[in-house]
């Protein structure tokens, strides 16, 4: 091939998009934006206070609950923070501010705390309290750490999948404590102990707790751990794996530990769940990374983005932001006062599709950019061309949709002993394409051919069948096309093989 299409191609495509081509990508850039989890998990064995005493296995707890957490083939977690033994209330949220401090939209995270808990009857109703070592029984308020405040603390957080386990009770035996006066106050209730007030839940956001609050949480000499975490580990070790799939999903892994702890505990502890999940969204804390991966549902965003009358629906059925089900989707989204923006998707798994951008955008799309051919060589057809290309084509769709083409170029051409000089061609083109970043299809042209040898122009038809095959994105469009160039010559039709390469933006 001319170096001096070799060099215009290469100017072509580094131009493409603006960009400066010298300017080193840092390696883990696409690794920082991928989805991410995350755990602290805390376990809480040594108290200042008498009155609360040490416990024996909250820090084995969260080692084992690390030691899963971390394992690639188990957990598969990218970071695991653990901390244990002495932990004070500054000690803790240091941690949990330096684990959720890098979390995006699309991480997981997991909060797990193990330890002594309490609770107060105050004039609102039940308060409860996670006591961390320098926490006094007599303070709760002003020394534990209020569940309201890190219910809060975890809604509050970017990422998507949120979960919350904690192995604390606070009925004042097993995993609590209170205060001589409370539990002469807690006898003398009439009833049961009123319910304590909490945050709800939000979207896809799980809290698990070992024990109502009126019952306790029990640590076992035989399993050496806490009776609800030893559970838990052995679901996410692979027991917890239901249906069999090869992941353990998050209320899965509760299942499995709550009928385990109800009947080791002959119905004493009865652990709960928390939950607002939206849709088919899960949560996976165990099992193949891959499989993990490939069974992530997608995701609508961008309603806040749309007028509060839009109207959105899938596959016909009305419903808003959230999890879909992977695969072929219609889409309308059917703003106040204007007509409806139809679209057929392909949604990849973990995907996030913006419905406001995809009711910015219109209905079809424009690609335009340099390129060239290479041709065979003969005596009538270029060697080589410059070319420009433009395409519009429908923005997504299923199955095959149509595509037209514009291209003209320049070149040089070779016929026989006469020299190079001066060849072109004009072309429109029509393709009938299948996919949405790669696309596949059957491309056929038709134009004229020139070539000037001397003073005299001289003009032929030219057709060219062929096979177009492209990858594009919201932003550029790289496209090879090897054709078949048929035209008359000396009485007959000559064939010749020819590659297209084009490259440029999309509009």
């Amino acid at each position: 091939m001319n170096p001096v299409l070799v060099l215009l191609v290469t100017a072509a495509w580094a131009g493409t998009r603006g960009v400066h081509t010298d300017t080193p990508r840092p390696v883990d850039l696409d690794r920082a934006y991928e989805p991410r989890r995350v755990a602290l998990v805390v376990g809480i064995d040594h108290y200042t206070d008498p009155a609360l005493g040490d416990l024996r296995y909250p820090a084995k707890d969260s080692q084992d609950l690390a030691r899963v957490f971390g394992a690639p083939g188990q957990g598969a977690f990218d970071l695991v923070s653990q901390l244990g033994g002495t932990v004070t209330a500054d000690s803790f949220w240091s941690a949990f501010e330096a684990v959720t401090s890098h979390l995006q939209r699309d991480d997981t995270f997991v909060l797990f705390v193990a330890g002594h808990g309490t609770l107060d009857l105050s004039g609102e109703g039940t308060l409860l309290y996670v006591m961390p070592s320098d926490s006094w029984l007599a303070q709760p308020a002003d020394t534990g750490i209020p569940l309201l405040e890190l219910e809060a603390a975890v809604a509050d957080l970017p990422a998507r999948h949120r979960v919350m386990v904690l192995d604390t009770c606070y009925s004042g035996s097993g995993r609590s404590a209170v205060t001589p006066s409370m539990r002469e106050r807690l006898e003398g209730l009439r009833g049961p102990i009123p319910a304590p007030l909490a945050l709800e839940a939000s979207e896809h956001e799980v809290r698990l707790f070992s024990a109502h609050h009126n019952q306790p949480a029990i640590e076992d000499d035989e399993l050496e751990n806490g009776v609800y975490t030893h559970y838990l580990v052995e679901a996410l070790t692979g027991a917890g794996d239901a249906d069999g799939d090869g992941l353990v999903e998050v209320l899965e892994a509760h299942d499995w530990a709550r009928d385990r702890t109800l009947e080791y505990t002959g119905g004493v502890q009865v652990p709960w769940v928390q939950s607002t999940m939206v849709g088919r969204d899960a949560i996976y804390l165990a099992g193949d990374p891959s499989r993990r991966q490939r069974a992530e549902l997608a995701i609508l965003t961008g309603l806040e983005a749309l007028p509060a009358e839009a109207q959105v629906r899938v596959d016909g059925l009305t419903r808003g932001a959230g999890p879909v089900l992977p695969g072929w989707r219609t889409l309308e989204v059917e703003p106040p006062g204007r007509s409806p923006v139809r679209a057929r998707v392909h949604l990849e798994p973990g995907e996030q599709l913006d419905l406001a951008r995809l009711v910015q955008q219109r209905d079809t799309r424009i690609q335009l950019g340099p390129g060239a051919s290479v041709a065979a060589g003969n005596e009538w057809y270029p060697v080589w061309q410059i070319q420009l290309h433009g395409w519009w084509l429908p923005r997504d769709g299923a199955g095959l949709r149509p595509a037209v083409g514009l291209r003209t170029g320049v070149g040089l051409g070779q016929v026989g002993e006469l020299g190079r000089f001066p060849t072109g061609e004009a072309a429109v083109s029509l393709g009938w394409w299948a996919g949405r970043r790669f696309q596949l299809g059957p491309v056929l042209g038709a134009g004229a051919s020139w070539r000037r040898p001397s003073d005299q122009w001289q003009v032929a038809p030219v057709a060219t069948p062929g096979l177009h095959l492209q990858y594009s994105d919201e932003n550029s469009f790289v496209a090879f096309e090897p054709v078949i160039s048929l035209f008359p010559a000396d009485g007959s039709l000559a064939t010749v093989p020819e590659l297209l390469f084009s490259v440029g933006l999309t509009l």
